[in-house]
């Protein structure tokens, strides 16, 4: 029992090093998504939410911070789908 407990604690910490890897992939996702059309950047990013909530479903014991870029992926969706859809 004791160490199902330790192993429930190690999946709901991260490292310094995967929350530095997810800020840097968001940096170039901002980077990129800078330099295309706002429409087909949402398009791109709704993809990619949409893959990878299919990723985390099936994998089974996915790491927090994959769950945390995967609500970052989605909010950033969501305010690229406004940006877009807002009149010019």
């Amino acid at each position: 029992m004791a160490g199902d407990a330790t192993t429930g604690r190690e999946q709901r910490q991260t490292t310094l090093r995967e929350i530095l890897a997810l800020v840097l992939l968001f940096a170039v996702a901002f980077a990129v998504l800078r330099t295309t059309p706002l429409a087909l950047a949402a398009g791109l990013l709704g993809v990619l939410t949409f893959a990878m909530q299919i990723w985390l479903l099936c994998t089974r014991a996915p790491r927090l911070v994959m769950h945390l870029a995967w609500w970052s992926m989605l909010a950033m969706y969501a305010v690229a789908v406004v940006w877009a859809l807002r009149k010019p």
